[in-house]
Parts: C-alpha cells; sequence; structure tokens
C-alpha cells in the first residue's frame, strides 16, 4: 500500500511539472502593447500525438485592406508535443520551434522564421514582477542572420514577451490577462452601456453638398442627458426614460461662411 501510495503521489507532481512554462492557455485571454494584439485560444485539434492551437480570428491590416480571415500574429496555428516543445507556424509555413522546459545554456535549432537556419538559447531564469504578479520568468534568446531576437515566457501565465510571427520586426509586451483579470482589460457590454442618470449625448449631424447653390451646408447640433436609467442582471444599463433633449442649434454655411444659426 505505501508503494502504491508513492507511485500516486509520483505522478501527480510529474503532471503539475510539465505544465510549468506552457506558452498557451485555452482559459485565458492576454493582451498586448496598446490592445491591437489579442491572444485568445478559440480552438484545439489533435494531430497524433501534438496538441494544435488556434488564435481567434482578427481584423488585421493587410496591405491597407483590413480582413477578418488572414492568420494573427502568432501564425496560421501553434503546436505543442507532450515534452512541451512549441512550434508556430507562419503565413509561409516557416517554424519557430521554443523549447521552453530546456535548462539554462541549453541550445537548439529554432526552425527558419527569422532566417534560414535559426537557433535559440535559454538565456536565464529570474523572478520578476509583472502586472502586480509576481512569477519565475524564462528567457529565450532566438539567433538568426546578424540580430538576436527575446522572449519571456512566465511559469504560471504564458507568453510575456514576444514578437509578430508574420511580420518579424513587431515586439509584443504583455498589458493585460484575464484569469485574473489585471491590467488592461476589453470593453464589455457592462462597460460600453455603463449609462448613469445625468450622462449627456453630444451629436453633431452635417448636410454638406455640393449640388445645393452657393454650396450650401447644414450643420445640427444636439445636447441629450439621461433622466433616469436601471440596470439589469447583467450589470447593462438600460435608459428608464428617454433622452431629454437639453440644447439644440442648427447652423447654415454658405461657402462656409455661416449665414443663419437657430438655436433652442
Amino acid at each position: 500500500m505505501k508503494t502504491l501510495l508513492t507511485i500516486f503521489i509520483t505522478t501527480i507532481f510529474g503532471i503539475s511539472y510539465a505544465q510549468n512554462y506552457s506558452l498557451l492557455s485555452t482559459n485565458r485571454q492576454c493582451l498586448f502593447n496598446d490592445g491591437n494584439y489579442c491572444l485568445r485560444i478559440d480552438s484545439i485539434a489533435t494531430n497524433n500525438a501534438d496538441t494544435e492551437y488556434y488564435n481567434y480570428k482578427q481584423i488585421l491590416d493587410y496591405n491597407g485592406c483590413f480582413r477578418y480571415s488572414h492568420t494573427s500574429w502568432l501564425g496560421k496555428f501553434v503546436t505543442k508535443s507532450n515534452n512541451n516543445v512549441w512550434n508556430f507556424i507562419d503565413t509561409n509555413n516557416d517554424t519557430l520551434i521554443l523549447k521552453p522546459n530546456f535548462a539554462i545554456g541549453a541550445k537548439w535549432y529554432a526552425g527558419n522564421v527569422f532566417s534560414a537556419s535559426d537557433t535559440a538559447r535559454i538565456d536565464s531564469v529570474y523572478q520578476t514582477t509583472f502586472l502586480g504578479i509576481t512569477d519565475s520568468i524564462k528567457s529565450i534568446k532566438v539567433y538568426g542572420n546578424n540580430f538576436t531576437k527575446q522572449i519571456l515566457i512566465s511559469k504560471n501565465y504564458g507568453i510575456i514577451k514576444f514578437i509578430d510571427i508574420n511580420d518579424k520586426y513587431t515586439t509584443l509586451a504583455l498589458a493585460g490577462i484575464t484569469n485574473p483579470n489585471v491590467g488592461l482589460q476589453n470593453l464589455n457590454g457592462a462597460d460600453v452601456f455603463d449609462f448613469q442618470t445625468g450622462d449627456e449625448f453630444h451629436t453633431v449631424y452635417y448636410n454638406h453638398t455640393y449640388l445645393n447653390p452657393g454650396n450650401l451646408k447644414i450643420e445640427e447640433y444636439t445636447k441629450h442627458s439621461i433622466v433616469s436609467s436601471i440596470a439589469n442582471s447583467l450589470g447593462i444599463t438600460i435608459v428608464d426614460s428617454m433622452y431629454k433633449v437639453k440644447k439644440t442649434y442648427q447652423r447654415i454655411y454658405i461657402n462656409n461662411v455661416p449665414i443663419e444659426t437657430t438655436s433652442t
């Protein structure tokens, strides 16, 4: 019985250790830089012994066109092996290989994302505080042709510093996470519709057409305020009484010269 208990405890600790320095998590959203770069794994797949991670589709700028159908900054997808080896596949099917469980000083072939043959090395391990969280950090240096990229991995929270896999130049720094919610957070419905009694809405309407004689332009301004409001069970505010108009004006221009203004 004592032998069985020892084996059981060893198995538990072995599983726990395997989760250290895991780069991606399915139960946490991460925002980087000013929030334009987001990490939220919305689907996974199994390919033999590997797990494939897919970041959610994002609206990104590609040569002046904003599309949601392209790959994210993580690349097309990411694979993780049972021994915590990660492969990031970019839009050209090039690969960045990271091995965060290796010891300090360990080196390996890191793929071909940055050059024909990249190498990587565990540079250091240290404890630091980020977003108010204290954790152990591994620094990985990736070496290509005449450059060095640094990647920082938190033992319990994943990526702290990374690179846009697709453009190869943009450095990403962690700005906020969920679970726990610290740092920069995405807006939700309760944030957007957090209306309170007395809040004001200022709207301006422009009507400008060159077909009108004398280049006529009409500008209308309205200021409303909320008379009363209530919050539902989700924390989203519902306007109980419609806006009360506090001030309006209409201004008419000809050739950008105001000729008439009416106010109420």
